[in-house]
């Protein structure tokens, strides 16, 4: 098994959120826990990554600007219908009157707010333009299989009986660091080879997920080891990082199979 790269390891968190516990832009203090977490997090990442076909390629220069082109029209979907996720999360938590359920929902809700006030969308819309879309849009004209997969399957976790919102916590704290290496990686692998300036919705999520990593962790460490244990947590974790992998490693197989199809299949 590849060594962890370490593109992610050197990004220290940031607060931007008005919930978080310092001023915007100052560094926030870890706790034990929290940065062993972190640590253990981005480790399991970039194993995962370091095996995906879509990074191998990206690392050797390989992935041309129609395929991210269409990553992220279909990544586009997904982004307006993120908050859906966040809200199984809350569906599962019986008790906001409990603190650290409290915590949790707080720590959901604020991510949604966040996002929202802050006009993230307006920041994907120009990436989208930035790789050729029209001006305005926010995603490719179909989902793609790939693409509905993906959404479906962390609402279906949910929907398991077993699951717990702590587990759905950690999981979705998962898939928030995934954005961070994912596009540290892009910056350093597809844009800067090229000469280009990392778009802003690309550097931007490649430190504020740090902050959401944790702030939806925080209150899974709470609840200690006899509520959550902590290879439960791993397991979350690591699940929704191999699914990100493999819904990127989909993607660029999809699009490749659409490019080798003749004139006459695509119009079928």
């Amino acid at each position: 098994m590849p060594a962890p790269t370490s593109d992610a390891l050197s990004f220290q968190p940031i607060s931007s959120s008005r919930r978080l516990p310092c001023p915007a832009g100052e560094q926030r203090e870890l706790t034990p826990p929290e940065q062993r977490i972190l640590r253990e997090a981005l480790e399991c990442c970039a194993r995962r990554f370091d095996q995906s076909v879509f990074f191998r390629r990206l690392a050797l220069g390989d992935v041309t600007p129609p395929a991210l082109k269409y990553l992220f029209g279909q990544y586009g979907h997904f982004r307006l219908q993120l908050q859906c996720w966040f809200a199984a999360c809350i569906v599962l938590i019986k008790d906001a009157s409990e603190p650290v359920q409290r915590e949790a929902v707080l720590a959901l809700a604020d991510h949604i707010f966040t996002d929202l006030r802050d006009g993230h969308d307006v920041l994907f819309a120009e990436l989208l333009h930035d790789l050729g879309f029209p001006v305005g849009t926010l995603h490719a004209e179909v989902v793609s299989p790939a693409t509905a997969s993906y959404i479906e399957s962390f609402l279906d976790d949910c929907h398991a009986p077993t699951v717990t919102w702590l587990q759905a916590m950690a999981a979705l704290g998962g898939r928030e660091l995934s954005v961070v290496v994912r596009n540290q990686r892009l910056l350093k692998s597809y844009f800067a080879p090229r000469g280009l300036r990392g778009p802003t919705w690309i550097t931007l999520h490649a430190e504020l997920e740090i902050d959401h990593f944790l702030d939806l962790l925080r209150p899974v460490l709470m609840q200690g080891a006899d509520a959550a244990p902590p290879e439960a947590v791993r397991l979350a974790i690591d699940r929704t990082l191999g699914r990100h992998v493999e819904y990127l490693d989909a993607l660029l197989q999809e699009h490749e199979d659409a490019a080798r199809c003749t004139p006459s299949e695509k119009r079928r």
